[in-house]
């Protein structure tokens, strides 16, 4: 899958939803998520589909259901092999 069909997402301040507090011990307190080109697509027709595939996706991810979460975008970037060269 190239970087087009999805947009890298890191997941922040994940409130897991735990019965016994130590079944926090080894829950990663962020993640990095990949979401599909045409989920994007579909959040402009529904505001929540993105904040829907990633509660999902953590929940499949670590196995425990969550209250809520942080996510935000990650702008990808070229690497500087990639940069043209101006022979500077």
């Amino acid at each position: 899958m190239s970087t087009a069909d999805f947009v890298r997402y890191q997941i922040t301040d994940i409130q897991y939803d735990v019965d016994d507090p130590e079944d926090l011990d080894g829950l990663p307190e962020s993640l990095l998520a990949e979401v599909p080109a045409d989920v994007l697509a579909r959040e402009a027709r529904s505001s929540g589909e993105v904040d829907e595939f990633l509660s999902d996706w953590i929940s499949n991810e670590t196995g425990f259901c969550h209250k809520g979460f942080k996510a935000a975008p990650i702008k990808e970037t070229q690497p500087e092999h990639d940069s043209p060269s101006f022979g500077l």
